[in-house]
């Protein structure tokens, strides 16, 4: 291993970030995008599914202050409100027991359009399935996805997902820095219209990892991931706001007229070489699962490496580029464009200062 000396000059600052992104490129080597005829299939049905809404699953944790993770559930209700970024008319779940250390009981759950804080609109609420059964056990480490259900949806309308947890489930898997308010309530309210049951609040995802979408629109491989630390993941964005990077990107795509599937898996505090207790696992472990699994992504926005500065790198990594990625000309933190696209463009709106990141790209 090398180990990184403290940094105090522009070039040795330049060498880790060039070190560092090599390392997670290097890594990534050979590994598919989701949407190819080799990647997600057996997840997503194909092609039909894009995704709406995505974060990345994290261990138990409170390294800052309480939160529900370390305790789990036990005959509670769980109700989570997101913001989807591109619509359709079937729409289904994603659920994570990643970090599970037993088998975790879904007794129930449902999608609604949201109302206002723990409310949800009148008539909007459907009842999910798990292969045509209204619960399930997910095993630990594993994955669940919902039946699909018809529901219209339109990009930047917010959802939101409630699940029953009947029996006791343990430490949770879950979402530290969500910036945004989840809601819980004693006993089986997962149908409740009102939120008046939700007497209980806190600003992390717990097993929710994401919400698909199919029809309203011919499929199509135009979906956006955007992978990294504290900066994608919006630490310090404000709450409820929807103002993280990725939102604002998302923004700009719907009010072109364009909407399209804009993912965020970044996770604030990680690192791409080391894992951590509290800020998940090193990003060139979690890339295949958070990533790559993801249906009907072209682009993946990388930009991580600033908390691996001061710390170690392998010695033996290459640079070749991940296959059916191709690295793209634009480097360095992601910005929008207010100037919105340029001709040519195809609607592209992310610029970037050099030496700092990357673009990764489906040909």
């Amino acid at each position: 291993m090398t180990t990184i000396t403290p940094l105090t000059t522009p070039l040795r600052r330049t060498t880790v970030a060039t070190l560092t992104a090599a390392a997670l490129t290097a890594a990534l080597t050979a590994l598919p995008l989701a949407g190819t005829a080799t990647a997600g299939d057996h997840r997503h049905g194909g092609s039909q599914w894009r995704g709406a809404w995505a974060t990345s699953p994290q261990a138990p944790a409170a390294p800052f202050g309480s939160n529900w993770s370390t305790e789990g559930f036990s005959n509670q209700t769980v109700r989570q409100v997101v913001r989807v970024t591109t619509g359709g008319t079937k729409a289904r779940i994603e659920l994570s027991n990643r970090y599970g250390t037993t088998p975790l009981r879904i007794t129930g759950a449902t999608v609604a359009r949201t109302d206002k804080g723990a409310s949800v609109k009148a008539g909007s609420v459907r009842q999910l399935t798990f292969g045509k059964g209204r619960s399930l056990t997910i095993p630990a480490g594993g994955t669940a996805y919902s039946d699909g259900v018809p529901f219209t949806v339109q990009a930047l309308e917010s959802v939101t997902v409630t699940l029953y947890l009947a029996a006791p489930t343990g430490p949770a898997t879950f979402h530290h820095f969500a910036s945004a308010t989840s809601y819980r309530a004693d006993g089986d309210h997962r149908s409740d219209r009102a939120g008046t049951a939700f007497t209980e609040t806190n600003s992390s995802w717990y097993y929710l990892s994401g919400v698909e979408v199919s029809g309203g629109q011919a499929p199509r491989r135009d979906g956006i991931v955007t992978f990294g630390d504290s900066i994608t993941d919006g630490v310090g964005a404000g709450l409820d706001a929807d103002n993280r990077y990725p939102d604002e990107l998302a923004e700009r795509f719907a009010a072109a007229g364009k909407p399209r599937s804009v993912l965020n898996h970044g996770i604030g505090g990680n690192q791409v070489t080391n894992d951590t207790t509290w800020a998940g696992e090193k990003a060139i472990a979690r890339f295949k699962e958070d990533v790559l699994t993801e249906p009907n992504v072209r682009t993946v926005v990388l930009l991580e490496g600033i908390n691996d500065f001061g710390g170690s790198l392998p010695s033996d990594f290459a640079t070749p580029h991940p296959r059916g990625l191709r690295r793209a000309p634009h480097r360095g933190p992601p910005r929008v464009d207010p100037a919105g696209p340029r001709q040519g463009h195809q609607g592209r709106r992310l610029h970037a200062d050099p030496g700092q990141g990357l673009l990764l790209r489906h040909p």
